[in-house]
């Protein structure tokens, strides 16, 4: 795994962290109507940036599974 999808893995890991807890508060507290809001929001553009993060991932994976397959013997040269 390469450096930078090992930092992305732990990005998202402590992000889905984030999304439990503010997930736990709201059950927890019941929120006013404003705070409730504010936390969805929050929750969804944590959501939005997880998807971000594993699409990245994805093609990460992709272009080193690509390079592998180049660098094997037997490869075609393209």
């Amino acid at each position: 795994m390469s450096r930078e999808a090992a930092q992305i893995r732990m990005l998202v890991e402590d992000l889905a962290h984030t999304v439990d807890i503010l997930d736990a508060r709201v059950a927890a507290d019941l929120p006013r109507a404003d705070d409730a809001i504010d936390l969805d929001t929050r929750r969804h553009n944590l959501l939005v940036t997880i998807a971000s993060l594993e699409d990245r991932l994805v093609s990460i994976e992709h272009m080193r599974s690509r390079e592998e397959a180049a660098h094997r013997p037997g490869a075609a040269a393209s």
